[in-house]
């Protein structure tokens, strides 16, 4: 699986490799935890590749097996990108809950205004 993820996110000056942040074991267990339906695609289709693979055999996968290769490409960038080195070398500390200024949107004045008057409706 390094050998594959390493093809698809390789090192660069800025960012480890795939195998450098050992994306085949934590990573890759917590995105098949979070996506269990990943799981026997992903097996079928690295039992598929075999251990040598190149440029080229990515590039023909995805061309004449996109699903299979999106599959392949949404396991290995998911584990690379919930790696916490990764989100710290990008700059991102994760998602948070964030409220509205209680001051509204400026809308809510309006909304009380119509609120407190009388219903206005014609029985039919």
């Amino acid at each position: 699986m390094s050998v594959i993820a390493d093809k698809i996110l390789p090192r660069t000056n800025e960012m480890p490799s795939a195998s450098d942040i050992d994306l085949a074991n934590a990573p890759l267990d917590k995105v098949l935890r979070s996506r269990p339906d990943l799981v026997q695609p992903l097996i079928r289709t690295l039992s598929s590749l075999g251990s040598s693979i190149d440029e080229a055999d990515l590039h023909l996968m995805q061309s004449n097996a996109p699903q299979v290769f999106e599959t392949l490409f949404q396991v290995i960038a998911g584990a690379y990108y919930m790696d916490a080195r990764v989100r710290r070398l990008l700059g991102y500390d994760g998602q948070r809950a964030l409220s509205l200024p209680r001051a509204g949107f400026g809308a809510e004045e309006l909304l009380m205004e119509m609120m407190e008057t009388p219903p206005r409706y014609r029985s039919c």
